[in-house]
């Protein structure tokens, strides 16, 4: 990987909770020399296959573009959509300029909907255009339903990643 990793890099995981369970998402985060955001699935797919019991990383890697990255645990539901907002505003504040786009995962909430923290995204973002997913898994239950940073896991947390350039 060494050799074909540009400047700026980093990593989106998607998997099976199983692999959050088990100790793999840690230990592969651990190995990788980039942030990486991610989420618990009910599926996945891969070149040729598509399942539930899989993991797929993605990995994005560029000289022009720069990815910057955080995790924001989101507190109760009341306090959620503030969250969000106070996620992106903290991030990019400190920089000259805005980014081009915005990858979100957003904490799956048993009694709030995932419209309203896109919603709230949607509201500090502007123009920005936002690309993400929501934590999920393979029942009906919300138990084990996580968002990943940088192999941390959380059930009540946003990933994001700004992407600039």
């Amino acid at each position: 990987m060494d050799h074909h990793l540009l400047r700026h890099s980093m990593g989106i995981i998607n998997c099976y909770d199983e692999f959050v369970k088990n100790g793999v998402v840690e230990a592969l985060c651990n190995k990788l020399p980039f942030d990486v955001i991610g989420n618990t699935t009910a599926g996945n797919s891969i070149a040729g296959h598509t399942g539930t019991m899989q993991l797929c990383l993605s990995v994005l890697t560029s000289d022009e573009l720069e990815f910057e990255t955080v995790m924001q645990e989101c507190g109760t539901e009341d306090q959620a959509s503030d969250r969000v907002k106070e996620s992106y505003l903290s991030t990019y504040r400190h920089r000259d300029e805005e980014p081009v786009l915005v990858y979100a995962i957003i904490p799956f909430f048993e009694n709030l909907g995932a419209e309203v923290l896109a919603q709230a995204l949607f509201e500090v973002v502007e123009d920005v255009p936002v690309y993400g997913g929501i934590s999920c898994n393979h029942t009906i239950s919300t138990e084990g339903a996580v968002t990943i940073y940088n192999g941390k896991v959380r059930e009540d947390a946003v990933c994001l990643a700004l992407i600039y350039g």
